[in-house]
Formats: C-alpha cells, structure tokens, sequence
C-alpha cells in the first residue's frame, strides 16, 4: 500500500512536468509571436533570439520528457530555478532596462521550493527574492515613469499600443498562471504525503511486533533472505537504492541487516550493491550486449548513475577495467 502512494506521488510529479512544460511553451510561443510584432518599435532583435531559441529548448525537452522524468524531482525545480534566474536577469535588461518588470518571474520560485523542501525554507526565499526585487530596482534606476500607459502616443496605432502594453505586463500574467499551477499540485502532493502518513500511524504497531521477531532471526537466515529478496526483486537496479528501503521490505531492523551483510557476507551494503550490479553487466558483456550498446548505457541499466563509480566497482570485482575485460574475452574466444 505505501508502494502505491509513493508511486502515485512520482506519477503526480510526472503530470506537474508535463503541464508546466505545456505552460512554458505557450508562453514562450506569445513572446515570439508579440516580439516579431513590436520589433520595428522597440527596436531590438536580440531579445527575439532568446525567446526563440527559449521556444525551441522548451519544444525539444518535452519532446524528450520521458527521459527527463528520469532525473529526481528535486533537482528538476532547483535547476528550473537556476536557469530562469539567469534568462530572467539578462531577458529584463534587454527588453526594459528603465523598470525591473521580469522579476516578476521570480513569484513563483517560493511557491516551487515549497513543493520539494519545508516551509520555513520557502518562507526564507520568499524575503530573499523580494529583497532581490527591491535592490534591483533602485540598483538600475527604475521608475514607475516607464511603466506604459494606456494613453501612450505611438504612431503606428492603438493596437500597437495594446500590445506593447500587454507585452509589458506578461511576466506578471505568466507568474500567475504559473503560481496557480503549483498551488494546485502541492495540494495534491500534500494530501498524498498525509496518506502516506495516516498509513504508516495504523501500521506501525503490527509491523513492531514483527520487526521484533525479525530481529531475533539467526544472521545467517536473515543474510539468505537478503539475497533472495535482492536477486529475485533487483531493487538495485534504482541507483538510489539504500539500505532503509530494504529493511522496510523485509520488515527488519537496519542493524541486524547490516550486521548480517557484514558477518555473513564479509561485505557492507554499498559493495553488496555494485557486486550485483557488476554480475548483471557481466551477463550482459558475455552475451556480446556491447556490440549494440555502449558500455555506459549497460551500466546505467544495471543501476550505476556514474561512470567513475562504474569503473571502480568494476575493476573490484574482476580485477580489470571494462576494456581490458572485453578484450581478454575477445581473446579467449580466438
């Protein structure tokens, strides 16, 4: 059951990325479309680049989203925020210089943090983002002079005004969207972490009695159910994987686990993982795998996220770095 709610909380995840991709290109699309309108006004062509080549970025990563869905959700948001911050501060300079209207863009950043840290720290960046507002302001000579007004005198007609207008004031419309957006997801993500939690209160008496029992188990036949669980389910497949998830699975205590791998298997957890690893892109290797894949995408397969840990792990078992293991195969084989 709490495999469910967890899973239902990454498939929720996965929705939000999806809808704020959908968001982001639609606005990258007004940008353009109104920036190709009001070049011969304002006069500049390189804000039209950013926004287009914005556009095509934002088109190209939801093109390949299932892949980017693959990167934890946290580092997702701080990188969002990381690259916004960025195209934000340069895209203001360019288009209005005279008054800070894109930081604007920067409303919802407390609201993203909130989804992946406490509130306390979203409450932090809130006054840290506002102080970046106000000190840019006066820093660059801002004045509520240049905000455009609807009696504007431009000769090219009042259209062209409106949209001038509306140009202005987009980062102020865009980061209400986007803050409802992430209002509305957090509340879901609220109410699955509060399932979550009313489902670990209920089962947390039974599971102690037999965590209990569990614990009392010789080291050896805890050690066996280890390896059963870990060749038969392949949880180390996730790089991620960690030593907790697997107590929880086997209803034991983490020091018994730990002890046993130790005791029995005169290994810890972390080698027990990479010797897994490594038995699984041996199999591969033997079956010739890597002549239609590369290395990297088989070690990435069996559960490695880096190739240095790969190759480290690697040469522990066999002695041999990946290379060197193929071509002594190879050899054999003549």
């Amino acid at each position: 059951m709490i495999n469910n709610i967890e899973s239902l909380y990454v498939e929720k995840q996965h929705e939000f990325i999806k809808q704020y991709m959908k968001m982001i290109i639609s606005f990258s699309l007004i940008h353009v479309l109104l920036h190709n309108i009001l070049l011969f006004y304002k006069l500049t062509f390189f804000p039209i680049i950013i926004y287009v080549i914005f556009f095509l970025i934002s088109i190209l990563a939801y093109l390949f989203v299932e892949k980017i869905l693959k990167i934890k959700f946290k580092i997702l948001v701080y990188s969002q925020i990381i690259l916004f911050s960025i195209l934000i501060f340069i895209g203001n300079y360019l288009s209005y210089p005279k008054f800070p209207i894109a930081l604007f863009y920067l409303l919802p950043f407390p609201f993203a943090i909130y989804m992946v840290e406490s509130f306390k720290i979203s409450l932090i960046s809130t006054f840290v983002i506002f102080a970046i507002v106000i000190l840019n302001f006066f820093f660059w000579g801002g004045s509520y002079e240049h905000v455009p007004r609807f009696d504007i005198a431009v000769n090219i007609g009042n259209w062209f005004t409106y949209l001038y207008i509306l140009d202005f004031f987009l980062p102020i419309i865009e980061s209400a969207f986007v803050i409802f957006l992430i209002s509305y997801y957090i509340g879901i993500f609220h109410k699955i972490k509060a399932q979550k939690e009313i489902l670990n209160l209920r089962t947390s008496k039974a599971l102690s009695k037999e965590k209990i029992d569990k614990s009392n188990e010789p080291l050896e036949v805890l050690y066996q159910n280890v390896m059963i669980y870990l060749e038969k389910s392949k949880p180390f497949l996730n790089p991620h994987y960690t030593i907790q998830e697997l107590t929880e699975a086997l209803n034991s205590n983490r020091t018994y686990i730990s002890n046993s791998i130790n005791k029995v298997g005169n290994t810890n957890f972390k080698d027990l993982m990479n010797e897994l690893r490594i038995k699984i892109v041996l199999k591969d290797i033997e079956d010739k795998k890597y002549e239609k894949f590369t290395i990297k995408y088989l070690f990435t397969q069996a559960g490695f996220d880096q190739q240095t840990r790969f190759n480290r792990a690697f040469r522990k078992v066999t002695g041999k770095s990946p290379s060197e293991y193929i071509k002594s195969l190879e050899k054999l084989e003549k």
